[in-house]
C-alpha cells in the first residue's frame, strides 16, 4: 500500500488535435492497476472535441464552463459541479469560456480501454504536447 504526491509538472500532457485542448493522466497504468484520474484544460473558448466512451467517466468541473453535448442534449456543468458519462455515450465536449479545465476519473483506465475498443481510431488525434 502506498500514498503519493503527485505534481502538475511531473505529469506528461497529451493535446488533442491542433486544438488549445489538453490532457494529462496523474493516475493511470504507472501507479494504479484499476483506473483513471487526471485533468483537462481547455484554452479557448468554442473549441469542441468529439468523443466516444469505452470507460465510464466522472469529470469534475474546476473553472470556467463546459457543456457535454450527446443524444440531441446538451449539459453545461460549472466549477464545483460534476458530470458523469457512461460507457457506450458518444459526446461532444465544448468549451463555454477561456480557460475552462476540469478533473477526471474513469474506470477502467481509459487509454488501455479506448486502445482496445471499437473507437481506437480516436486515440490518433492525441499526440503529446509540446509544453504548457
Amino acid at each position: 500500500m502506498t500514498v503519493q504526491l503527485l505534481k502538475n509538472e511531473s505529469l506528461e500532457e497529451l493535446q488533442y488535435q491542433d486544438l488549445k485542448v489538453f490532457v494529462a493522466d496523474a493516475i493511470g497504468p504507472k501507479n494504479s492497476s484499476s483506473m483513471t484520474a487526471g485533468y483537462a484544460r481547455f484554452e479557448v473558448a468554442g473549441e469542441r472535441m468529439e468523443w466516444s466512451f469505452s470507460y465510464d467517466e466522472v469529470l469534475y468541473i474546476t473553472r470556467g464552463a463546459i457543456t457535454i453535448h450527446f443524444d440531441g442534449k446538451s449539459v453545461t456543468g460549472r466549477p464545483g459541479e460534476m458530470i458523469f458519462i457512461e460507457k457506450g455515450t458518444k459526446v461532444v465536449y465544448e468549451t463555454a469560456e477561456d480557460g475552462s479545465a476540469l478533473v477526471y476519473v474513469s474506470y477502467p483506465d481509459w487509454q488501455a480501454t479506448q486502445s482496445d475498443s471499437e473507437f481506437k481510431q480516436l486515440m490518433d488525434r492525441f499526440h503529446p504536447a509540446n509544453g504548457k
